[in-house]
């Protein structure tokens, strides 16, 4: 697969020692839980690609992949992915979730661009027609910041919480292959070029027209 850069995180296949760098993290609650896993996974598991996931659609076994983002100025990861399909493993609308294992770098410009720059690696890469994700928030008022990335509002859900089981509110949304060529194309890039290539910012990329 290639690689894709962006000005400060580049997302990448994971090398072996960060894959032990994401099963280690997985054994973590505050890490697992928020990615829909109710415990931390086995050994054997992990490295099958396949994770036991508490959704709102029930419970089973996902065939998932990892992903890695790395800083830039220091090559040491600073986050991971997992991916998997929406309605089974062959689907090709994809949730995509990132987590942040004890990183002394944030700022919601990272985020940001981990979410771009990783949108685009799928993309380019040919693993996914469209994006998904599941987000926390109150219903009746969807975060916003979803929307900046050109994705849209698809509706709410209310799933258990895959350790306490307590109902927890989610909105999901989706950010396809046309819409992530079209946010692109209206700042005048490339979508098939690395976001790293350009000099315009993540916030006026995002900026709302």
């Amino acid at each position: 697969m290639r690689k894709i850069r962006g000005q400060y995180l580049e997302i990448d296949e994971p090398s072996l020692e960060e894959l032990e760098w994401i099963y280690e993290s997985l054994q973590l609650p505050e890490i697992y839980a928020p990615l829909s896993l109710g415990a931390r996974p086995a050994r054997d598991q992990f490295e099958r690609g396949e994770l036991y996931l508490i959704e709102g659609e029930g419970d089973g076994v996902e065939a998932v992949r990892y992903y890695v983002a790395r800083l830039l100025e220091t090559g040491n990861a600073w986050g991971f992915f997992i991916e998997y399909g929406w309605e089974g493993a062959f689907d090709t609308t994809r949730e995509f979730d990132l987590a942040i294992p004890h990183s002394t770098k944030h700022s919601i410009g990272l985020l940001l661009e981990a979410h771009v720059v990783g949108a685009q690696y799928l993309f380019v890469n040919g693993l996914a027609k469209r994006l998904r994700w599941r987000v926390k928030g109150p219903k009746g008022r969807a975060p916003r910041w979803y929307g900046r990335l050109g994705a849209r509002h698809l509706g709410e859900m209310t799933e258990p919480h895959p350790i306490s089981g307590e109902p927890l509110s989610k909105h999901v949304y989706e950010l396809s292959l046309a819409e992530f060529r079209a946010l692109f194309s209206r700042n005048g890039l490339d979508p098939e070029v690395d976001y790293g290539s350009s000099d315009k910012p993540i916030w006026d990329l995002l900026r709302r027209k």
